[in-house]
């Protein structure tokens, strides 16, 4: 799935791929709370690793009003 590559391309430290990859779930009409909340946690870190502070913070902090335990569940799970 693109969002799961989006993880990949993070941990290669690909951010400009990773942003493409999450940028394309995100715009995808029917995704559940959880799965636009991953996205947006994954979006959200792609964007710190690049600079742009406040929008991954606003990504984040969007994330988790979705689903308080997003960023929680990917690390456990290796995501992060």
């Amino acid at each position: 799935s693109l969002r799961a590559r989006g993880y990949v391309y993070l941990k290669m430290h690909k951010y400009g791929e990773s942003l493409a990859d999450f940028e394309a779930v995100l715009a995808y009409p029917k995704l559940t709370d959880y799965a636009r909340a991953e996205a947006l946690a994954g979006r959200g870190i792609a964007k710190l690793k690049t600079g742009d502070i406040n929008g991954g913070n606003a990504d984040l902090e969007i994330a988790k009003q979705l689903n308080a335990n997003v960023t929680h569940d990917m690390m456990r799970n290796g995501s992060l």
